[in-house]
């Protein structure tokens, strides 16, 4: 087990791609190898900071998006204390000016 690329190894272990027997057996040798319980120690640490800082841009990502879409004005618009999206306000000019259309149509040119 000396031999072995400890990295690999320890990576296994972490993931528990080790079998039982497998497993023992680095454990043990955690105990009386202590260039493996160094490199172990090693790779907790650096994975606990990987973890960390994952963790880190994650929440600082979720504040820009937070921040941006707040600043950001909404897409709609105000009408007598209501807000209406953009496309209801869209139909009611459509269904206006094809209300006015019709009414002209039957009024004057009938």
């Amino acid at each position: 087990m000396r031999e072995l690329n400890y990295f690999d190894l320890i990576e296994k272990y972490t993931n528990g791609e080790l079998h039982e027997e497998d497993n023992a057996k680095f454990e043990n040798e955690l105990l009386i190898n202590s260039e493996l319980y160094e490199e172990f120690e090693l790779f907790k640490r650096v994975k606990e900071q990987l973890e960390d800082e994952d963790l880190m841009s994650f929440h600082q990502m979720v504040q820009k998006v937070s921040k941006e879409s707040l600043m950001k004005k909404p897409n709609s618009r105000k009408f007598r204390g209501a807000i209406i999206n953009n496309e209801v306000f869209y139909f009611l000019i459509f269904f206006a000016a094809s209300l006015a259309i019709f009414l002209f149509y039957i009024f004057y040119l009938r």
